[in-house]
């Protein structure tokens, strides 16, 4: 229990798995289980500065303008396609 979110495409589920598991979900949600556990440090916290690498299409590297601390970050909503992959190359 608490290991996922629902979304909506589950609306396309019968309405008994539906109530099931939107059941759950708050019942994850009211004991803060697994992902609905308080997060760390500040989530609305914005982050300036300049980018120093892009490490794939869902995460770079930023040094921080304030601190000059170089933090990786992981975008959030954002599937990269998988590096290497099929690519038409001429010969």
């Amino acid at each position: 229990m608490g290991a996922a979110k629902l979304c909506s495409f589950v609306s396309d589920l019968p309405n008994d798995i539906t109530e099931e598991l939107q059941a759950l979900q708050n019942e994850a949600q009211s004991e803060k289980a697994m992902i609905w556990k308080p997060l760390e440090g500040s989530i609305d916290e914005i982050i300036s500065g300049k980018v120093l690498e892009v490490h794939s299409g869902d995460c770079i590297s930023v040094a921080q303008d304030i601190s000059n601390r170089i933090v990786r970050l992981n975008l959030a909503g954002i599937k990269a396609p998988a590096m290497g992959g099929n690519v038409d190359q001429e010969n």
